[in-house]
């Protein structure tokens, strides 16, 4: 990141000087155009866009208190990367900003180190969403979620493909057929109505009150 804005900075000096217009306040469209025809202005862009890509790939395989600090040192890296090339001394204010970025940068590996920890989800800290019978909007309590430190997920089968459809299925006739047939998992019975009594269940169900199924019955 540092030689590719160092290179970047090269090429919008070049344009400056051959435009004859200081980009102080800005470019003009015909100094952006001519950044594209500046080699070391579009190599600058090329290396800044490859640490971009360095850095997403560093995320798949290092946490983040390892490779944010490392992005974070490329700004020093800068700073005395110009300093060095223009020949002229860091000033104090640059010194304190590198001495605080450091420091700064010590500090949170340090607390990350010691406080931080990775472990598994488990069923408790899930809660996952896959039916909507209220409606696409509602009140979330979450206070028992920060409480739990629940991690909230979503999923409908609808959009997947059908052959994990079928998957799904094959796996729910192994794994969850046999515990209802044994008795080991049974459906929540909240309200047992006869058939004639139908608006009751329907009533009962748009009210929202109850705990598990509405069963009609008949005969």
């Amino acid at each position: 990141m540092s030689f590719g804005a160092q290179y970047q900075h090269r090429g919008v000096e070049k344009v400056e000087r051959l435009s004859g217009q200081d980009g102080a306040k800005g470019l003009t469209g015909a100094q952006l155009a001519r950044l594209f025809s500046r080699p070391s202005w579009v190599v600058g862009t090329i290396m800044l866009g490859l640490a971009i890509v360095c850095q997403l790939g560093a995320l798949s395989v290092a946490p983040l208190i390892v490779v944010q600090p490392l992005g974070a040192i490329s700004l020093v890296i800068t700073t005395l990367l110009n300093a060095r090339i223009s020949g002229h001394s860091p000033t104090r204010k640059s010194v304190t900003a590198i001495v605080a970025c450091v420091g700064g940068i010590f500090i949170f590996v340090l607390i990350a180190a010691i406080f931080a920890s990775e472990r598994d989800v488990t069923e408790r800290d899930l809660l996952v969403i896959l039916a909507l019978l209220g409606g696409a909007k509602g009140e979330v309590p979450f206070d028992p979620i920060l409480r739990r430190r629940l991690t909230i997920t979503g999923g409908t089968l609808r959009p997947r493909p059908v052959a994990f459809k079928g998957e799904v299925a094959r796996d729910l006739k192994a794994r969850i057929w046999p515990l209802l047939e044994s008795g080991r998992i049974k459906p929540v019975i909240h309200a047992t109505f006869a058939l004639e009594e139908a608006g009751k269940a329907h009533a009962l169900m748009e009210s929202g009150a109850h705990i598990g199924k509405i069963v009609l019955t008949v005969g």
